[in-house]
């Protein structure tokens, strides 16, 4: 949770940086392989549906947040994870205010590789 913190707003970049959707799957794939994997694969389905990669971004918060809250209640995953996820989801929630703006004005950035 924290390393998404530090990379959407690091104090040495002025407290400014990316939106963490990178930094949230890759992390969650180190603490868990399935969810991590899982997260992955669906943003990348998001990514290549919508063609914005904002969505694609909070999707990965979105489901490590969802998977792990539905491991925890399982009992299949420690409860500092759903903690994790908590932080991660609020990191690119927040990260991605201005970008959900422009999604509401339809005024986003389209990929346009495909």
């Amino acid at each position: 949770g924290f390393a998404v913190i530090g990379h959407n707003w690091s104090f040495l970049n002025g407290f400014k940086g990316g939106a963490g959707g990178i930094t949230t799957a890759a992390t969650t794939l180190a603490i868990s392989p399935l969810v991590g994997g899982m997260a992955i694969i669906i943003a990348a389905f998001v990514i290549w549906w919508t063609r914005i990669s904002s969505i694609a971004t909070m999707t990965v918060g979105v489901c490590a947040f969802a998977m792990f809250l539905i491991l925890g209640v399982q009992e299949m995953s420690p409860w500092p994870y759903i903690i994790y996820g908590v932080m991660v989801l609020a990191s690119v929630v927040i990260a991605l205010r201005p970008n959900r703006e422009k999604l509401r004005e339809g005024k986003e950035r389209v990929i346009t590789l495909w």
